[in-house]
């Protein structure tokens, strides 16, 4: 069944809230935290009222992150806490064989060098996965199509801002990227991941986040 003839989740939270998020399947399950974020990244402007502060969409997005962690927590009965790169709670499978297992291993130092939230880590290692499903064989206009469609959101997001923010995503980049150069390879090598408006949201918060800081905020 295509994403355009699928039923949608039904939604319990009352109407006339805003935002919606799904609580139940098509066939009456209730979604986990991770499955209502998914669903609601589809709409991009809750996906750009997302990173704003001081909106409901911020406020649906921090308790979902919150709720992601829990679970994932849950799921692993580890600290939620952050204390080391093994903390992170990624989801991928190791057992899939040396690079999978060394993928990990370059995704939980890079998270830690960027000192990462464990939320954040969970939710943008979970959107990577989704991202190398759909798009790791994926055609050439297909990957091309994501990037556009990323970039407007992106426009969306930070409209005259946006260069100056990827400016800084950038320099924070290269700086990780001079300890941990196996990853941001990969990200080279996958730009359907680097150039996704998700990804950058997150790696610009983060950047900005070490930039304050780096000037004692």
């Amino acid at each position: 069944m295509t994403e355009s003839t699928a039923p949608a989740p039904v939604a319990t939270t009352p109407a006339g809230s805003g935002f919606v998020i799904p609580e139940k399947s098509p066939e009456g399950q209730s979604l986990t935290a991770r499955e209502q974020y998914q669903h609601m990244l589809k709409n991009p402007a809750w996906a750009r009222d997302a990173l704003e502060n001081g909106t409901q969409a911020r406020q649906q997005y921090d308790d979902l992150m919150r709720r992601q962690a829990q679970e994932l927590d849950a799921a692993e009965q580890g600290p939620a806490t952050v204390t080391d790169p093994s903390a992170y709670r990624l989801g991928i499978d190791v057992s899939a064989g040396r690079e999978a297992e060394g993928f990990d291993g370059q995704v939980r130092a890079w998270l830690h060098e960027a000192q990462a939230p464990a939320e954040i880590g969970a939710s943008l290692a979970g959107h990577v996965s989704d991202l190398a499903r759909k798009y790791s064989g994926a055609s050439d206009p297909d990957r091309a199509r994501h990037a556009q469609d990323s970039r407007a959101t992106l426009e969306r997001i930070y409209g005259a801002e946006l260069e100056q923010k990827l400016d800084l995503a950038a320099d924070f980049l290269n700086g990780i990227g001079a300890k941990h150069p196996e990853f941001v390879g990969f990200l080279e090598s996958n730009q359907y991941i680097a150039a996704d408006s998700m990804v950058l949201a997150q790696v610009i918060r983060l950047a900005e986040a070490a930039h304050a800081r780096g000037r004692g905020g």
